[in-house]
């Protein structure tokens, strides 16, 4: 592939990059392997442009096919702006869409108890936030923490693994009784090193 295709290739597949990046950028993760990242790019940007050509048939716009929407960038290359408009468009409009439902969803779940309506990673949270619930985090080295989950990140492909951010957070021992504070944003934890969570009313 000459570099004027590769240049051409990209930039119709960066809108797929945008969609996803837009959604971490609200609810962090582990990072994918590169090859993982852009495969999931990939996928998104031919699912945008899917959706760019069944409107355009549907509707019979004659937009991805005129000429009269091309600019040059190359001698044997082009980019038609009309489409490219959509494109990145579509992808950061409902980028910040699909963060607007991730968001409502977990509030609703948190608000009404309704526990179903939070993905995954979510529940926990949610769990631990409702009605300012705090928790004992037990870790399997016998450690106890004392405090609440103020933010976590997780890898989208194994929900299981979740790191969180205990806040306002104090060492304490098996009678709960403080051994010492901690200070600044408190402690962060893999949740597999966690033994259990004993929830405090």
């Amino acid at each position: 592939m000459k570099f004027p295709d590769l240049i051409v290739t990209f930039f119709y597949l960066l809108p797929g990059f945008l969609f996803l990046e837009i959604f971490r950028k609200f609810f962090p993760a582990r990072k994918d392997r590169d090859f993982v990242r852009i495969l999931n790019s990939f996928v998104a940007s031919l699912f945008i442009i899917l959706i760019g050509y069944l409107l355009n048939f549907y509707f019979n716009l004659n937009i991805i096919d005129n000429p009269e929407y091309e600019i040059k960038l190359f001698a044997s290359n082009s980019i038609n702006y009309y489409f490219s408009l959509y494109l990145y468009g579509f992808a950061i409009s409902f980028g910040y869409i699909r963060v607007a439902i991730r968001k409502l969803r977990t509030y609703i779940a948190k608000k009404k108890g309704w526990d179903f309506l939070a993905t995954k990673p979510d529940v926990l949270w949610v769990k631990l936030q409702r009605d300012n619930q705090w928790a004992v985090f037990i870790l399997k080295d016998k450690t106890r923490y004392l405090g609440y989950i103020k933010d976590y990140t997780y890898n989208p492909n194994f929900p299981e693994e979740i790191d969180i951010l205990i806040s306002d957070a104090e060492c304490v021992d098996e009678e709960l009784k403080t051994k010492y504070r901690i200070p600044g944003q408190g402690v962060y934890i893999k949740l597999d090193n966690v033994d259990r969570i004993e929830f405090i009313r």
